[in-house]
């Protein structure tokens, strides 16, 4: 009986039309992938302080809600981030150029203002 609905199943796969869909991670520069760094070892290094009894994600989801400082939109700007690592002490960790990176390659293209949604900053972080 289980060897029968293996062979059905098999058929079933093998007969389907639809091409799997893979999805490639994104690739950023090397600028992009230093900033990054950068950005994700200062939100460790705060997390290691005050998230010491709390799962990584907790502290990652309240650092990027708190840059998207409350906004509906759920979109994290320039601003957002700068006022972020000031709050956290990062300042001299990253640096605004290295923002900069970050905003222009993970930045959503049709803003013309450079922002970021929460979920794919989450996702690169």
């Amino acid at each position: 009986m289980t060897f029968q609905l293996l062979n059905v199943t098999a058929r079933i796969i093998r007969s389907s039309n639809k091409a799997p869909i893979t999805q490639s991670p994104r690739l950023f520069t090397t600028a992009c992938s230093d900033a990054l760094n950068k950005f994700r070892g200062a939100v460790e290094d705060y997390r290691v302080e005050n998230y010491v009894h709390e799962l990584p994600s907790r502290c990652k989801k309240d650092v990027l809600k708190a840059a998207a400082n409350g906004r509906s939109d759920s979109v994290i700007t320039m601003d957002g981030i700068e006022t972020l690592l000031i709050n956290i002490g990062a300042e001299n960790k990253v640096s605004r150029k290295d923002v900069e990176i970050i905003m222009s390659e993970i930045g959503e293209s049709e803003s013309s203002s450079g922002a970021i949604h929460i979920d794919q900053m989450m996702r690169v972080l």
